[in-house]
């Protein structure tokens, strides 16, 4: 039997509306299908299993007729899709980097469909990339120019040699490439930063390099 992640959370689509029940439902699909699978290792769930007891909680309050625990319930609600959307992003990239293991892992991915049918574009490299310092210490800000035909964007950085592929680390994936907070683990040191855009074919190329001494 074949387990399947709902498409729209891969798919990154309607997350926005969900409600509370229906967004706790998805929750425990996403984590009881993809908890104890070697092939999503590198993706932590704590995040999204955090996020799901404290809206249980709040949930629970305002059924129990706790009007004032209606703002708490909303805030957690949104952390909640938050960290799904997260997950739905890391997904989509485990299916754009090797979907033939994805679907031997027994995960059915529906395909994108394109819009037109002419011959897909590739996607170039990000211009106008930037990182500056926020103003909180050991937060960045990456900026870009959005790329037609991306659906997100993924961002890594690194402190130590930008030649070497195995220094960088993953930052921060999005849909959107503009405002992207980035907290390094080490502030006041020397920080590189890159970028590029995800598309239906797959990613688009790296981004020039951007180092900053983040404060």
């Amino acid at each position: 039997m074949t387990a399947s992640i709902p498409s729209p959370l891969l798919l990154n689509l309607s997350l926005g509306g969900l409600d509370a029940p229906r967004a706790l439902a998805l929750s425990d699909n996403v984590t009881s299908v993809m908890g104890g699978n070697p092939f999503f290792g590198s993706i932590s769930l704590d995040p999204v299993m955090a996020a799901m007891a404290r809206l249980k909680e709040s949930l629970r309050a305002t059924s129990a007729g706790n009007h004032t625990m209606i703002p708490q319930r909303d805030a957690d609600l949104a952390c909640l899709v938050k960290e799904l959307t997260r997950v739905g992003f890391n997904v989509q990239l485990h299916a754009i980097d090797d979907e033939d293991q994805l679907h031997r892992s027994g995960f059915e991915v529906p395909k994108r469909r394109s819009r037109s049918k002419s011959a897909p574009v590739p996607l170039a490299g990000l211009s106008g990339f930037e990182a500056v310092n926020g103003k909180e210490q050991g937060v960045v800000y990456l900026n870009a120019m959005r790329q037609p035909g991306a659906f997100g964007y993924q961002f890594q950085f690194t402190d130590q040699d930008a030649t070497v592929e195995a220094n960088w680390k993953d930052a921060v994936t999005s849909k959107g490439c503009n405002n992207i907070e980035v907290k390094v683990p080490d502030p006041l040191k020397r920080y590189t930063f890159r970028g590029r855009p995800l598309g239906n074919e797959g990613p688009g190329p790296w981004s020039a390099h951007v180092t900053i001494s983040v404060t």
